[in-house]
């Protein structure tokens, strides 16, 4: 079966990620900064206060993702080829686009929360506006990405750091030049040819935004924050309760034969400062 429907790039393997064996993980969260003193510092105690004292708890619920499909008994009985294994591969990829939807945009209301949701507790960065130097309105400059990457905690760096961007977004990246028109990055691609920035594989996502002429001179709309970047493993966790299950109902549905798929997920933001997002005013 010929299929030109357009697929969803994945980001989830980006992220950190739990099978869990229960309906939720609770995670206890360590919110306290100690530091010892030196003995010419401290009389008695270096600590002050009780270890354990600054502890919370994250709760992240496995959430139920379904997907059903109704197909006539004469589709199956005169096709030419398999149609239940076309039926399993369409019920991968949706589960795949709700997926990729939540942990980017969820609103943690029955499915994950969203890394680029207004809820989310990741610290945004403005882009710098053009009346002290930077970009127009609508637009974000090199120099805007890279100060975004580093203005997280150099202790967040390292080989799971990665920028998430919009399609649009990243073709604008991409055509950025000097004053002698030559371009900022290089093109340099990974070895799965993705491109680099800054020595940063860049990922893109579907359901950040992207360019609409209509909401910005420029294109991005206002406030919005296409741009991001991170060491996900620390920043977001994917827990998974139960993976893709699939049933067969030749009853239900009269003269249609139901093939009903199933599978519980959940998300939530896990470490706020691991990450950015870049906001286009």
């Amino acid at each position: 079966i010929l299929s030109c429907v357009e697929d969803v790039y994945s980001i989830t393997n980006l992220l950190g990620q739990m099978q869990i064996a229960k309906s939720a993980v609770k995670l206890p969260v360590d919110n306290e900064f100690d530091e010892a003193a030196w003995a010419c510092e401290s009389e008695c105690f270096a600590n002050s206060g009780n270890l354990g004292d600054g502890l919370s708890e994250k709760e992240i619920p496995a959430n139920t993702l379904r997907y059903v499909a109704c197909v006539t008994r004469d589709l199956l009985e005169d096709a030419g080829v398999d149609v239940q294994a076309w039926i399993a591969a369409k019920a991968r990829d949706a589960f795949q686009r709700a997926l990729e939807r939540g942990v980017m945009t969820g609103d943690g209301k029955g499915m994950p929360l969203g890394i680029a949701n207004p809820r989310s507790c990741i610290p945004v960065m403005n882009a710098k506006p053009e009346a002290d130097g930077g970009a127009p309105a609508g637009q974000f400059t090199w120099q805007d990405l890279v100060m975004l990457k580093e203005s997280i905690h150099a202790q967040y760096h390292g080989p799971d750091m990665a920028y998430i961007m919009s399609q649009d977004a990243l073709s604008f990246t991409l055509t950025m030049s000097d004053a002698n028109g030559r371009p900022v990055f290089d093109g340099v691609l990974t070895d799965d040819f993705r491109p680099r920035l800054r020595g940063l594989p860049v990922h893109v996502s579907s359901f950040l935004p992207g360019i609409d002429t209509t909401l910005s001179p420029a294109g991005f709309p206002s406030g919005s924050t296409p741009v991001l970047v991170g060491n996900w493993r620390r920043a977001y966790l994917l827990v998974r309760r139960r993976g893709l299950s699939a049933q067969r109902d030749d009853y239900s549905a009269g003269f249609c034969v139901l093939f009903k798929f199933e599978a519980r997920f959940g998300g939530d933001i896990l470490c706020c400062n691991a990450a950015r997002r870049l906001a286009v005013n």
